[in-house]
């Protein structure tokens, strides 16, 4: 993707490369979006806000850019070479000083939420089958009614897999088929992903009296990988803005 492929309104996330670069976890994310992309490729902002301030950013440093696009997040670094007023809006133009590629990291990025799931344990069928693509065939053509099912709740989820919790007995090294509800109101359309995940670490609670289990996502579908990438980075956005006030 280049430059001046990206779109007016397209929201970017700023962060300075040089606390990415040595892994300052407390590091400040900066929220804005793009004004305009000029055909010389410069992308002008609106210059970003904190805690309800506008902020300045320096131009002798470099920035981390996340851009959340219509096909998926792009990273690249950049440099701000011009602040400026017009029309009433504060903005800055940026230049980048690396190509724009596909962001996967944010992915691994864990976020706490309250996600209701359907689990179903796949069994020794399914175990049978030599990769994923078999067992999905096989939940098509035949169905899940047949399958040891349970309700419970996502309490923490990355793009590469989530904390589960309920009573639904199962172990270590098992695959289940999880059904997770993105639905956000009730008056909103049903928001379903089916993910196959493999148990990476089972545990009984005996307080909660409930199971809790660490997966890890086995993705054949990209489209369900790309919607829980979006959801932990819109939760991610949301608690930043609530604690930014």
């Amino acid at each position: 993707m280049k430059a001046n492929e990206l779109k007016p309104g397209t929201k970017v996330s700023i962060t300075l490369f040089q606390d990415k670069v040595r892994g300052d976890k407390d590091a400040k994310k900066l929220e804005t979006k793009i004004e305009e992309v000029t055909d010389e490729g410069v992308i002008v902002l609106q210059m970003p806000t904190f805690g309800g301030k506008l902020v300045s950013l320096p131009s002798d440093v470099r920035y981390e850019m996340i851009f959340s696009t219509d096909r998926g997040f792009q990273m690249s670094i950049g440099q701000v070479v011009r602040r400026y007023k017009k029309e009433g809006f504060y903005l800055m133009d940026m230049v980048l000083t690396s190509p724009l590629e596909r962001f996967q990291r944010r992915e691994y990025f864990r976020i706490e939420c309250a996600l209701p799931a359907l689990c179903m344990f796949l069994t020794s069928y399914e175990e049978e089958m030599e990769n994923l693509t078999e067992i999905e065939n096989y939940l098509e053509e035949h169905g899940t009614e047949d399958f040891p099912a349970g309700f419970g709740s996502i309490t923490n989820i990355s793009g590469g897999g989530a904390h589960f919790i309920s009573s639904l007995a199962l172990k270590t090294g098992d695959y289940i088929l999880l059904k997770v509800n993105f639905q956000e109101s009730e008056e909103d359309d049903e928001d379903i992903a089916e993910l196959i995940c493999k148990i990476l670490d089972a545990s009984y609670d005996k307080e909660m009296e409930r199971y809790s289990y660490r997966l890890k996502f086995m993705f054949t579908n990209p489209k369900f990988r790309e919607r829980i990438i979006h959801f932990v980075f819109e939760e991610e956005r949301r608690i930043r803005r609530k604690v930014q006030g």
